[in-house]
């Protein structure tokens, strides 16, 4: 049996900590899986234990542990998992004299990340220092390779894995739907604009209230849905400010949730506006439930579905509204027929078995 040590920045809700969670589940008992992980409050804890694997928040007593393991156990595979987590993975190589089989996986834009903090451009900075230590380094989309090499990441071996999803996972329940309309006194006939992420900067809610406001005083059976932790309202009175209560009370804010394939199955029209993405797990699972996507034009495989996603320029709300509204105008039956052959591409190119299978044969080819 293989130990594979997954050295994690997180494991709390978001694009590449979901990816992390599918694919331990993905992975057959040929490993012995331990994750690590370095902040947060572990939302994904118990489910990562579910599976069999030993999961540790980093702490002197998980650090030895580790340790250990690599000496006793040195052709382990250490996989780091963002940027924290490949310098943590990095530093129990370093710590154990190169024991342990070392890759790295990089999920996030370097340009959007620079440009966040001094802190996180030294971050970057310092992990390009480190960068030929790995066997090898993943990345979730050519883009993002080419934006790291330019900050001087330099290793034999880059590859490229796409983040994958459990496809099945996403399939629309009809029935979960009915009940959460019903809970959200949400008309049966009304159509749905939803989106799902975490209120920060990049994600650029702005225009999406923006756009949600010009689209609410427009179409009145129009109702929208935002599932993501920090968002409020009042954050974006400007944006609202021309709306009726009535109106407003389309808006439904769901918080974080982990119901997301019952939440995507309700909604009609997914929506992105993020100003940077590496990949968009949240878009591929819009588009694995069969929503009509309309997203920011950052996103690399739009040419995989020229009907069910369209794109506008970022901070372009007016474009955005109009996006939206080529799906308002279509009937039930037309976007259900775009959505059935997204399906059909995303289970093609971005399932989780297709991912795990590239990263089984990246640990045992370099």
């Amino acid at each position: 049996m293989t130990h594979l040590i997954f050295c994690s920045t997180s494991i709390d809700c978001g694009g590449a900590e979901s990816l992390l969670l599918n694919l331990v589940k993905e992975l057959d008992n040929k490993y012995k899986i331990i994750i690590i992980y370095i902040i947060g409050k572990g939302t994904y804890k118990s489910e990562l234990k579910s599976t069999g694997a030993e999961v540790f928040k980093l702490n002197p007593i998980s650090l030895f542990r580790t340790i250990k393991l690599l000496y006793k156990k040195p052709d382990t595979i250490l996989q780091g998992w963002m940027y924290h987590g490949n310098m943590l993975a990095t530093f129990l190589y370093l710590l154990t004299l190169g024991r342990g089989k070392l890759f790295w996986t990089v999920h996030h834009s370097a340009e959007n990340y620079v440009h966040e903090s001094l802190k996180h451009f030294l971050i970057l900075k310092f992990t390009a220092l480190l960068s030929r230590l790995p066997k090898a380094i993943v990345f979730v989309s050519e883009f993002i390779k080419k934006e790291h090499i330019s900050y001087g990441y330099k290793n034999n071996h880059m590859q490229v894995i796409y983040n994958g999803i459990d496809t099945s996972l996403f399939k629309r329940n009809e029935e979960a739907a009915k009940k959460l309309i019903y809970s959200l006194n949400i008309p049966s006939e009304a159509i749905i604009m939803g989106t799902v992420g975490r209120n920060h900067p990049v994600k650029d809610y702005r225009t999406f209230f923006r756009s949600s406001s010009l689209l609410i005083k427009k179409h009145p059976n129009l109702h929208i849905i935002v599932a993501g932790r920090d968002v409020n309202l009042s954050q974006f009175s400007n944006e609202l400010r021309d709306l009726t209560s009535e109106q407003l009370n389309r808006i439904h804010l769901l918080g974080e949730r982990k119901d997301i394939p019952e939440i995507l199955s309700l909604i009609d029209i997914f929506v992105l506006t993020s100003i940077s993405e590496s990949f968009s797990i949240s878009l591929i699972e819009a588009l694995a439930a069969g929503c009509c996507c309309v997203s920011t034009n950052i996103i690399f495989y739009t040419h995989l579905f020229p009907e069910a996603l369209t794109v506008f320029p970022p901070y372009d709300y007016q474009s955005l509204v109009k996006c939206v509204e080529k799906y308002i105008y279509m009937s039930k039956e037309q976007r259900n027929k775009i959505g059935k052959e997204a399906i059909l591409k995303v289970e093609k190119y971005f399932s989780i078995s297709k991912t795990t299978n590239d990263y089984k044969n990246l640990w045992s080819s370099v």
